[in-house]
């Protein structure tokens, strides 16, 4: 935790200093939103107006309309135990264009300890330790799909409710929460919006 804070850092005269040399940049939380943004920035640079890019495991940034010229369909994978397989088992399907979004969750990555307490990926910057949470998944669009990335991993380290909170100071962004009740239900919720983002299931 001595490395960790982004105030052991700064930029002085275009050179990155760091408090200490053993501090270390991981930008794992937005590399792959940010590839697909440039991806998207090359594909405008050649007066194309429709695409869809999408990189790694569901972060997407999307212009124009579709083949039968509609928005872009995107799917939302259910956060459940053993749906390994993008696209095999839908939560949701969302219509959009215009935007970029991202999809983060613990569904898929983490091991389960001698307690049979889950241990998940994400881990608390604040705390060094994975974060415990009843929130399984978060899609959020945003104007860039390094933004709904940078977003998305933020709500799983939040949970649920200080999400619901931050995404409420942030009108730009809309956001389609997964989570587990209680008794193990799957429940979402929406931020004012993404319900007319939702398409008929087929």
């Amino acid at each position: 935790m001595q490395m960790v804070g982004y105030e052991k850092i700064s930029v002085e005269n275009g050179l990155l200093r760091k408090a200490h040399p053993g501090i270390q940049l991981d930008l794992n939380s937005i590399a792959q939103g940010a590839t697909a943004d440039r991806l998207g920035e090359l594909l405008d640079a050649q007066g194309l107006t429709d695409y869809l890019v999408e990189i790694g495991g569901g972060e997407i940034v999307c212009k124009g309309h579709n083949a039968k010229g509609m928005p872009w369909r995107v799917g939302i994978d259910r956060p459940v135990d053993g749906n390994i397989v993008p696209g095999a088992d839908l939560q949701v399907r969302l219509a959009v264009s215009g935007v970029g979004l991202a999809t983060s969750g613990n569904y898929r990555k983490f091991y389960t300890d001698s307690s049979g307490r889950k241990i998940v990926h994400t881990v608390d910057a604040l705390s060094g330790e994975p974060v415990v949470s009843n929130l399984l998944s978060a899609t959020v669009i945003a104007p860039t799909s390094t933004q709904a990335d940078a977003y998305g991993t933020l709500c799983m380290i939040l949970g649920l409710d200080r999400s619901i909170e931050m995404l409420g100071r942030h009108p730009d962004m809309q956001a389609y929460l997964v989570w587990s009740d209680e008794r193990g239900n799957l429940r979402t919720h929406m931020t004012p919006g993404m319900e007319k983002r939702i398409l008929p299931q087929p």
